[in-house]
């Protein structure tokens, strides 16, 4: 089953490499697809979250191991969106004649013209198999699961696929509880459709 996702993927990839890279008949060409969505993603990112102003009012407590899953977890997302604002306005830069486009800024710009993640934001962040448009969407969506934590504390329900390492929220809930509903020996999860 693997294999022929692979073959799959493989063979679609190449699809996408023989596809015009040059706009005919009115339509945009490859670059100003690429400026205008990459302008598009840098507009809806925040800047990367006040690490020393989380950390002032969710300090790491002995009592409540929830605000260290809040640090790392801002920690990971800071050096996500830092690294998307980065690669995103070299990417533009290059695309001005600015700066020398480079092998990571061209896998990039192929990319986001073909609606990926890039390798480069791929590498550091949580794992997704979302196109392009719908990774962006999601990440908002963290990371106002995660700004809401940080502004009205505690929630009193997680997204734990919302977070970058659910294992330590995990880790973080048995321990901030020990003998109750959140212990080892009786922590349970349901989903629902």
């Amino acid at each position: 089953m693997t294999y022929a996702q692979n073959e799959t993927f493989a063979i679609l990839d190449k699809f996408l490499l023989m596809q015009a890279k040059t706009g005919g008949g009115g339509g945009k060409s490859q670059e100003e697809v690429i400026e205008e969505t990459s302008k598009q993603i840098l507009s809806k990112v925040p800047q990367p979250i006040d690490i020393v102003d989380l950390m002032e009012r969710h300090p790491v407590l002995y009592e409540e191991s929830m605000n260290t899953v809040l640090q790392q977890e801002v920690i990971l997302y800071n050096t996500l969106i830092s690294l998307i604002h980065r690669s995103l306005n070299d990417l533009l830069k290059a695309l001005k004649g600015l700066v020398v486009m480079s092998d990571a800024l061209e896998r990039m710009s192929t990319s986001v013209f073909n609606n990926s993640v890039p390798d480069m934001w791929a590498n550091k962040a949580y794992p997704s198999l979302k196109p392009l448009g719908s990774w962006v969407a999601d990440l908002l969506q963290r990371l106002d699961f995660i700004n809401l934590w940080n502004k009205n504390g505690i929630p009193n329900v997680f997204w734990i696929s919302g977070f970058f390492f659910p294992q330590a929220f995990i880790t973080g809930a048995c321990r901030t509880t020990p003998g109750s509903p959140a212990s080892p020996s009786t922590l349970s999860a349901s989903t629902t459709e």
